[in-house]
């Protein structure tokens, strides 16, 4: 059985439910819809360029169980190995591994980097939201891992992850790399087999 897709209308092919929130009428730069998710009880903003989907994984079901290759957590969704980042542990902010464990609920919001796909688990994927990029304060704007910020609907301010950044900081880059020679082996391995079955 597949993973249960969570709906957001801007989502690429996720077009049922939700609705927007209307953007900031404060100046900035537009860049187009995105998701916004918490961890640590704190807010950021996914761009749409950067979303894939979004996932919630029931772990009690053995088919949404992770994989671990090379010391790394995987979930295999549709016969492919996407590596799975806890935003919680890049960003350092408190853990919700507790509430995780009690639901066996986890939310994962996958994203592209580099052409390469990976798994982002959040404590929450809240809602969808036109995003008017802010730059960002000198004390936050060397860091790659944001792109800039937007104002939410309740006025709060939410950072804007940068895909390429979180990926390069949790280090998947390097492991999409390492899954795709695991995968191009397993299959050349299964291909070898099925041929001296024939012979």
């Amino acid at each position: 059985c597949a993973a249960l897709p969570i709906r957001h209308p801007s989502v690429p092919h996720r077009s049922e439910g939700g609705g927007n929130c209307p953007p900031s009428s404060c100046g900035g730069m537009a860049g187009g819809g995105g998701v916004v998710v918490s961890s640590g009880g704190a807010h950021y903003a996914i761009p749409q360029s950067s979303l894939v989907e979004l996932l919630r994984l029931d772990l009690d079901r053995p088919e949404h169980k992770f994989e671990e290759i090379l010391g790394a957590q995987v979930y295999r969704l549709r016969d492919k190995l996407l590596p799975i980042v806890w935003l919680d542990n890049v960003l350092e902010n408190p853990s919700s591994d507790q509430e995780i464990n009690r639901s066996n609920d986890v939310q994962i919001v996958v994203m592209q980097a580099d052409g390469q796909q990976f798994g982002v688990i959040v404590d929450d994927i809240n809602d969808t939201q036109e995003i008017v990029v802010k730059p960002l304060g000198s004390a936050l704007a060397n860091m790659s891992l944001f792109s800039g910020a937007t104002i939410l609907g309740d006025g709060s301010i939410a950072l804007i992850i940068n895909g390429i950044g979180l990926a390069k900081q949790a280090g998947v880059l390097s492991q999409l790399h390492e899954n795709a020679r695991h995968q191009d082996s397993s299959k050349a391995k299964e291909s070898t087999a099925a041929v001296n079955r024939e012979t």
